[in-house]
């Protein structure tokens, strides 16, 4: 098959001006952050357009594309200076865009005319090059199954043009703060332990009017490949969410992400490699609107440290780690600081940082706690359908109604008895149980 792309070069970081050029050479050969083969030719996408039936393929080239391409063009009318905001690292700031505008960027992104960053800056990547391409072994059924979420939004989107605004904002630590958070900090906090409920089958997208916790890497979003762990499920069920991939530079580690206003456009099953689209969603919250227009939707994006596999994964008791996670945690725990104060909505987490970033699911479960507690904010532990955190219930009932500094105690004594065990027997001959130290030491504290 044969069409056109819209190609945006960039004078700047940001800057964009339209010109026109033929066919998908323009995708191939033009420069891009990472070097991919011209015998690849959108290898992906030609993967998906040969397994829909023909009456889909038809549709997609002479329906679906065509209103891309059209959505794409009107850049100059949505972006009249040609350009987009930019979400420092290191400033507290937002940036408020309607969802038209949004659509005419990730259309743009669609024909791969986001062109490649400047060196000046420190973002992450988003257009579908790097979907279109996706060889990679094991993810060919996730890459298919990721277009159809994507072309699921923007047949949403034909039918229906999005309407409000959706807000990418950057929380920072201010350096009071900083200075609060210390070790010593946590431990003299007299707020009470908030309540805190497990939800062992519960996801975190399905918990609406709650703050959702994004499990994100440092670079928000994940990136668009064949990969479908947390935070790649969770943004292209939503893809209004890619945009802050676009805006916001590398996070530090005393910030986080709040967007608030993306719509969910796709239901879906599965993870990772069995992940499935399973069909357009019927979004709960579509037609309901916040004081500043926006769809009542939080999403937090949260990046916890990754450790190395084998012993090594026991840095992450230690004190300037643990104290990381607890600041990292509670400054996302904040929300979105455009919410009135009243606003404490609950907050939807589950395992972050647990799985391939090698965190302690007792651990890290004990940290969110604390700092969902130190900003009022009750706590929903989803479990992915994981009923193995039965353990759990027994733990909560024992901690409830304590102080915040009292279980940070137990935090640190928990540190420093592992850091202690793991220095004094480093090559780790005799393996600890995490899990039943954890759960043994919080049950001999409140005996």
């Amino acid at each position: 098959f044969f069409f056109f792309f819209f190609f945006f070069k960039q004078k700047t970081a940001y800057e964009m001006l339209r010109s026109l050029v033929g066919s998908e050479m323009c995708i191939r050969d033009r420069c891009h952050t990472r070097c991919y083969s011209k015998a690849e030719k959108l290898h992906a996408f030609r993967l998906y357009a040969g397994t829909i039936t023909s009456e889909e393929r038809t549709k997609l080239f002479k329906v679906t594309i065509p209103f891309i391409a059209t959505l794409a063009l009107r850049i100059e009318l949505l972006h009249p200076d040609g350009t987009l905001p930019l979400l420092s690292a290191g400033k507290q700031n937002l940036v408020k865009q309607s969802r038209s505008e949004i659509s005419c960027v990730l259309a743009n992104s669609f024909f791969c005319c986001i062109p490649a960053q400047s060196k000046e800056v420190s973002l992450g990547e988003y257009d579908m090059y790097t979907l279109m391409c996706d060889e990679s072994v094991g993810y060919k059924e996730t890459v298919k199954e990721k277009f159809k979420c994507i072309f699921c939004y923007f047949e949403a989107i034909r039918e229906k043009e999005p309407e409000g605004i959706i807000t990418i904002a950057r929380n920072c630590l201010s350096e009071e703060e900083k200075k609060q958070y210390s070790m010593e900090g946590w431990l003299s906090s007299e707020r009470p332990m908030q309540e805190m409920l497990l939800d062992a089958k519960g996801r975190i997208e399905a918990q609406h009017e709650m703050l959702q916790v994004d499990f994100a890497n440092k670079y928000i979003g994940g990136g668009i490949d064949g990969f479908c762990y947390q935070e790649q499920v969770l943004f292209v069920i939503s893809p209004e969410l890619y945009a802050s991939c676009l805006v916001c530079e590398r996070m530090n580690e005393d910030e986080a992400i709040v967007i608030t206003g993306a719509q969910v456009f796709s239901e879906y099953k599965g993870y990772d490699m069995t992940f499935q689209f399973a069909g357009p969603a019927k979004d709960p919250l579509e037609s309901k609107r916040d004081g500043l227009e926006r769809i009542p939707r939080q999403v937090l994006g949260l990046d916890a440290l990754c450790f190395p596999g084998g012993s090594r994964k026991l840095e992450q008791f230690q004190v300037k780690h643990t104290v990381r996670e607890l600041n990292k945690a509670l400054i996302g725990f904040k929300g979105d600081f455009l919410c009135d104060e009243s606003d404490k909505r609950p907050i939807a987490t589950g395992k972050w940082g647990c799985g391939v970033f090698n965190g302690c699911l007792e651990y890290k479960w004990l940290i969110q706690w604390l700092a969902a507690s130190e900003v009022g904010r009750k706590m929903v532990f989803c479990g992915f359908d994981d009923t193995s955190l039965t353990p759990f219930y027994s733990l909560i009932k024992k901690l409830e109604g304590k102080k915040v500094g009292e279980v940070a105690k137990i935090l640190f004594e928990i540190s420093e008895l592992v850091i202690s065990k793991w220095e004094n027997d480093p090559d780790q001959e005799e393996p600890i149980n995490l899990n039943k130290l954890i759960t043994q030491t919080i049950k001999e504290k409140l005996s």
